[in-house]
């Protein structure tokens, strides 16, 4: 997100300089840097109807500032890093084909590269979603968490919802997680054991319970 997060002529990316310190940090403590749109996007000012500024700005938001991370090289600079963007990770299933094309056009060189500043990444931005991105499948979409899978793999999706906030139930997203993911292990790597994994939440799957109805194993602190 721009921070600080609002509105204003202070707003800077994540790739700016002042982020390079909780870069830093997060990589050499292995922590995972929850990565959130603020409340205004980018372009607000046109997106005050309909709930656009909701809809299509903040993964807009989130999608600028994933890509400049990316282009930028932060995550060639801290290879450990591991940064969560929420919403399916904006619209970066959309768009990483282009992404992928404009990095080879000016990072490997032609004649004529296009104007801007060039990207500094060393491998193409997809890559950084197998290693260093993950996303949640909070996007009210079967369509999205399916790409989400696709482009990160199921193990760097992890469940998230807006539940409470907004007036759409865990029993929604789960649904839409069972509608994708048929099988059992994956449905558990995005439920909770990827979660678990990255956040080191300390739980272990107990034991089945018997009965009818009893669908799903609960979840149980390690001692």
């Amino acid at each position: 997100m721009p921070w600080p997060p609002g509105d204003g002529a202070q707003r800077a990316f994540l790739d700016s300089p002042k982020a390079e310190w909780l870069w830093e940090f997060a990589a050499a403590n292995d922590l995972v840097v929850h990565i959130h749109p603020p409340m205004l996007s980018l372009g607000h000012e046109a997106l005050m109807q309909y709930r656009l500024n909701e809809a299509v700005g903040r993964p807009f938001d989130s999608t600028v500032n994933a890509a400049r991370m990316i282009g930028s090289g932060v995550f060639d600079r801290h290879p450990k890093l591991q940064v969560l963007v929420v919403h399916m990770g904006g619209e970066l299933t959309s768009v990483l084909g282009r992404l992928d094309f404009t990095w080879h056009l000016n990072y490997n060189g032609v004649q004529n590269p296009p104007a801007g500043k060039p990207y500094t990444n060393k491998r193409p931005p997809s890559d950084y979603l197998k290693t260093n991105i993950l996303v949640d499948c909070m996007g009210f979409s079967a369509i999205g968490v399916r790409a989400a899978v696709e482009m990160c793999g199921v193990d760097r999706v992890v469940f998230g919802s807006d539940y409470g906030a907004v007036p759409y139930g865990i029993k929604e997203h789960v649904q839409v997680v069972e509608d994708v993911l048929p099988k059992p292990a994956d449905r558990d790597l995005v439920f909770w054991q990827t979660s678990n994994r990255v956040f080191r939440l300390g739980l272990e799957a107990a034991p089945a319970a018997k009965g009818p109805g009893v669908k799903k194993a609960a979840l149980a602190p390690v001692a």
